[in-house]
């Protein structure tokens, strides 16, 4: 099964910012794209500040949600356009 992007941004909702936990990063608009290119997910992130110190703990509760929902290849992009 290849998941779309709106049903990998329904699971990235479960991604809490750390510092405001009510909030998920796609509530905050840290996740800025998502593609689904056959078996690849690509996921974009953009920072609320430049220099946020919990990008990398971020980045990996992102890669670990969908690893839980069986995604193998994923790419994150960190960028800060």
């Amino acid at each position: 099964m290849n998941p779309t992007a709106a049903e990998i941004y329904t699971w990235l909702e479960e991604v809490k910012d750390p510092e405001i936990p009510v909030l998920s990063l796609v509530d905050l608009g840290v996740i800025t794209d998502v593609a689904v290119d056959e078996e690849k997910v690509t996921v974009e992130m953009t920072p609320t500040f430049v220099g946020c110190p919990a990008m990398e703990y971020m980045k990996n509760e992102v890669e670990g949600v969908l690893k839980n929902r069986g995604v193998k290849n994923i790419t994150i992009n960190i960028s800060f356009k």
